[in-house]
């Protein structure tokens, strides 16, 4: 991959989102939706399996689009049965092997699908909650900035450059969050310091 793919998924993700808003501006789209949510989601997912094995192209950039697992996620977050569940749980399986052409990113990929879908909670050991917290607040920051860390660190360890990686989002992601209301906080100062010289002046 070259440099102009590093943010793919973003680009991919606006045009799907774009798409989606457009389509659910639709008043009868809206209302099928409300009416029949799994089955409109399932509809979706029809339809995105067609890019999917390439039967239809929409015309996106590569990477391949990924619309059918955005819709797969919608399915899932409609499902309210053990069949719905069941129903995309078999969709997953079925449809994964063979898109990343990575084993193990398939599976890890369908068993997060399969968590999700069958596991409504997770125990998690109060010292490990703050950090998994900061990891999932931070996702995507890690995301955006994985490509700056990873290719450095990897010649010396692929575990140091993962770890390198997730420390060196986070603490972009805690950068983002301070910055704004430390500027706030200086204009603030300044605002209220500017009176007193005004009186303290000549």
């Amino acid at each position: 991959m070259t440099t102009q793919w590093h943010f793919w998924f973003v680009e991919l993700l606006v045009y799907i989102l774009l798409a989606v808003g457009a389509l659910m501006a639709i008043p009868w789209v809206d209302r099928w939706e409300r009416r029949a949510p799994f089955l409109f989601a399932l509809g979706l997912v029809g339809v995105a399996l067609l890019s999917r094995y390439d039967l239809v192209d929409p015309g996106l950039p590569k990477p391949p689009p990924v619309f059918w697992i955005f819709a797969l996620g919608w399915a899932l977050a409609r499902a309210r049965t053990n069949l719905h569940r069941l129903t995309v749980s078999l969709i997953t399986v079925l449809t994964l092997p063979g898109f990343f052409n990575s084993t193990v990113r398939e599976v890890t990929v369908a068993a997060g699908i399969l968590l999700l879908a069958w596991v409504p909670a997770l125990p998690v050991p109060a010292l490990l909650r703050r950090v998994t917290g900061w990891l999932a607040a931070a996702s995507l920051y890690i995301y955006l900035t994985h490509w700056l860390v990873y290719p450095v660190l990897l010649p010396v360890s692929q575990v140091l450059a993962v770890a390198g990686s997730l420390v060196f989002g986070v603490g972009y992601w805690a950068l983002c969050r301070w910055a704004p209301g430390a500027w706030t906080a200086v204009k603030t100062r300044r605002k209220r310091a500017r009176p007193a010289l005004a009186r303290t002046g000549p």
